[in-house]
Order: C-alpha cells, then sequence, then structure tokens
C-alpha cells in the first residue's frame, strides 16, 4: 500500500497550520521512517491543536487543560452541533481511536501481542488527517493569528446537512414523535427515535488470550446487557485468541469507551486483518460500531445476517433501513428478528414504533399492549401506547364518534400518566 501520496498533500498543507507545523512535518517523517504509532501520536496532538483552536475561536470558550477525548465530546454536544460537520467528526474519531490505541498498551500478559500499528492503519489515519486538514485549510483560509494559529473569519460558522441518528438507548427513545406540540399529528422524523442496538451498561474489562470460556461468558453478558440474545454458536469464531480479541471490542461498546465508538471500530479492523472474518459475531461487532459512529455498514450488516439466526442482527439492520427510509425492508427485518426470538423486547418495540409513524394503529397498540403487560416499568411503552391512543382518539372524533373518543382520550392519559409515573418528563403534561 502506498502513502506517499498522502504525506505529500500533508506536506503541502503543514504551512498554514501555525504552530502546528512542526508536528505535522513530525508526522511525515516519522510515517516516512515506517514509525506508524509515532506518526498516529503526532496525527493525534495536531487533531488536538486544532479543536483547542475551535475551541477558542468559535465556542468563545477557553480550553483550559482539556484533551483531546473531552474536546471531540465538547463538538459532539448538541449545543455545538454544525460547528465540525458530522462526516468531518467521523474522521475525527478515526485519528482518535489509532492516537488512543497507538499511545497506549492494551495488551494483558507481557507475552500477550500488543497493538499492531502498519501500514494499513497509518493509511487509514492519514486519510482521516488529509481530510479534516483539507476541511480546516478550506474553513479557515486566512493567515496566522499572533499566536501562529489559522484564525477563522469572523462570524465563520460551517454549514452542514443533517444526519437523522438512531436514538442509542432505550431510556428517552422517540423525541422526534413526542417533541411534536399539542400532540397534532404525527412527527416524520421517526427514523431517529428507533432503539439501536447498542449495548447499555456494563464493565469494560480487557481480556486474556488463551480462556475461551472466560471470554465466551463475557461476551454472552454484553448481549444480556444490551438487551439483546445471544446468536447460535456457528456465528462465532472458534479461535481462542479471536474470541477474546472479539470479547474485548465488544466490552468497548459497553463500558468506558462507549462514547468513542471509533475505538471498538479500529480493534475490531485489526481483527478483520488478522483473520476474524468469516465470523458473523465480527462483522456484527463492528456494523454496531459504525452505525454508533455515524458510518455506513451495510456490508457488515449483510455478512453478519448470513449466518442463520442471529436475531440482533437482524433487529441492527432494521435501524440501518430505517435510516435509509425503507419502511418496507425495516419491518422484514425486525419481524425476522422477532420470529428467531419472540422475547427479544427491542425488536418488538422498534416494530411498534414503526406501525405508530404509519399511523398503523390497530397494530401498534396490541403491540405496546404487550410490551408494557411484560414489563410494567417500560416508561417508553406506557408513553407510546399513549400516543397511539391520542391518535385514535383523534380519528374517532373526526368520523363524529364522541363516545369512542372519549375513551381512547382516557386510555391515553392513563398510559401517560403511568409513563409519567415512571420519570418520562414528556409525559407529564399529557398527564395533566
Amino acid at each position: 500500500m502506498e502513502i506517499e501520496a498522502l504525506l505529500k498533500k500533508v506536506e503541502q498543507l503543514a504551512p498554514q497550520f501555525g504552530r502546528a507545523s512542526d508536528d505535522l512535518a513530525a508526522l511525515v517523517g516519522r510515517a516516512r521512517s515506517n514509525d506508524y504509532k509515532g506518526a498516529m501520536q503526532s496525527a493525534r496532538l495536531v487533531l488536538e491543536m486544532l479543536l483547542r483552536s475551535l475551541v477558542a475561536t468559535e465556542l468563545k470558550q477557553t480550553p483550559g487543560k482539556a484533551m483531546l477525548d473531552e474536546l471531540i465530546t465538547k463538538f459532539r454536544q448538541s449545543a455545538n452541533s454544525g460547528v465540525v460537520p458530522t462526516t468531518v467528526l467521523a474522521h475525527m474519531g478515526t485519528v482518535q481511536a489509532w492516537g488512543n490505541l497507538s499511545s497506549h498498551d492494551h495488551a494483558g500478559s507481557l507475552h500477550d501481542e500488543g497493538v499492531r500499528v502498519g501500514l494499513e492503519e497509518a493509511a487509514t489515519a492519514l486519510n482521516s488527517m488529509l481530510a479534516i486538514l483539507t476541511w480546516y485549510a478550506a474553513k479557515y483560509p486566512s493567515t496566522s493569528g499572533p499566536a501562529g494559529q489559522p484564525v477563522p473569519p469572523e462570524g465563520a460558522s460551517p454549514v452542514v446537512k443533517d444526519r437523522a441518528t438512531p436514538y442509542a438507548g432505550s431510556s428517552a427513545v422517540a423525541r422526534p414523535l413526542a417533541q411534536k406540540s399539542g400532540g397534532r399529528g404525527m412527527a416524520l422524523g421517526i427514523a431517529a427515535v428507533f432503539v439501536l442496538a447498542a449495548a447499555g451498561g456494563g464493565a469494560y474489562v480487557l481480556f486474556m488470550r488463551g480462556d475461551p470460556a472466560g471470554s465466551t461468558a463475557r461476551l454472552d453478558g454484553v448481549y444480556r446487557a444490551a438487551g439483546e440474545p445471544v446468536p447460535p454458536g456457528s456465528c462465532r469464531p472458534d479461535n481462542p485468541a479471536l474470541l477474546g480479541k472479539l470479547s474485548d471490542a465488544a466490552g468497548r461498546l459497553s463500558g468506558a469507551d462507549s462514547a468513542n465508538p471509533e475505538v471498538a471500530v479500529a480493534i475490531l479492523r485489526q481483527l478483520e486483518a488478522a483473520g476474524a472474518p468469516g465470523t458473523a459475531e465480527h462483522w456484527y461487532f463492528l456494523a454496531k460500531a459504525k452505525s454508533l459512529a455515524g458510518q455506513p455498514a451495510e456490508e457488515e450488516l449483510a455478512r453478519a445476517r448470513a449466518c442463520k439466526g442471529f436475531a440482533a442482527a437482524e433487529n441492527l439492520a432494521g435501524n440501518a433501513a430505517v435510516r435509509a427510509k425503507d419502511l418496507a425492508e425495516a419491518e422484514a427485518r425486525y419481524a425476522k428478528a422477532l420470529e428467531l426470538a419472540p422475547a427479544f423486547r427491542k425488536a418488538r418495540f422498534n416494530l411498534a414504533m414503526l406501525k405508530l409513524q404509519q399511523s398503523q394503529l390497530a397494530e401498534a397498540v396490541p403491540m405496546f399492549e404487550a410490551l408494557v403487560a411484560k414489563d410494567a416499568k417500560d416508561a417508553d411503552s406506557h408513553f407510546f401506547l399513549g400516543m397511539a391512543h391520542e391518535a385514535l382518539s383523534r380519528a374517532a372524533s373526526a368520523r363524529g364518534d364522541e363516545p369512542g373518543a372519549k375513551a381512547e382520550t382516557a386510555a391515553a392519559k392513563e398510559s401517560f400518566c403511568k409513563a409519567a409515573g415512571l420519570g418520562k418528563a414528556m409525559a407529564a403534561e399529557r398527564c395533566k
């Protein structure tokens, strides 16, 4: 693989980046001497400089001692959305992930293989670094400021296209639908409300090699923490070392690194080079990590679903179809997930939400009723059951069925009050 063309482009851009120019030169020099770990560490440092400059110039804040992870998180917050385009944020996540992996030791025993950073990994990080530098240089073409930092034009504010992202949790889903004022009509931006099958909770643990039983149990625990059914054994790698590393990456998606899915993407890409592909479970976790990182994952999802009986992969494919606005495909995938695992709550909730979005209320209501019957503390299902009854009330009123409208209104209020009692803030007003 040739990376010299990338390095030449970085060299051409370097003079525009003030005091970061020296570190860009160091990045190029290290890469040319095959010190790829060092090159990624330099890229990480440059990215940190750029973000600190953006905090000062765009947010009008003092960055203080904030480090890279904190800085990226700041620009992912809704209050600062649009300052950095989502595509550029994704590239920043890649540089961050490889920079982090290159700067720290992630192995267990001293005899375990450490993180391998080679030409392919370097090319991936450099591609992302070049995209960031190109965006920054185009956005802030002014000459250097007093501290040698590129200074953005006065009042500059990047314009980015909105990207709907599935909500990655189960405690406050379906905000666009819920925030529709006065309960008048359904919000159509419901692609942003489905429960992405992301692991929630559970501690992150580094797993030792040569421990297949322990790795299998921990991997099963990741599914349980996420409320997902464990896939068939045929979907899982039988190599103990690969199984342990897969458990490591899956744990990162549910533990301390859950806010940085790019780290898991980087590790899973390493497994790809090590021979894990061919196992649907690897492709599934890679698809999940890429989805959380805002990256397309259609190919990985197709490979995961090739293993028959993988209900969690079917549900994740349903979420991807929702993002693509292919609701027929989404319904097929959610239904398949439920066929494979009838107790799979996330798939049932997602299918119910899909029916609610399409005003198929006669089907949505019993689905939500089944969810609250199974778990009386499910505030989200209580809330959206109320939304379905509210829609039925409007329909009954429109056809002149006032008794029917009153009955549905009462049922809606009962559901909203139950949701409010369980801490669902959006239900409180409707409960009055």
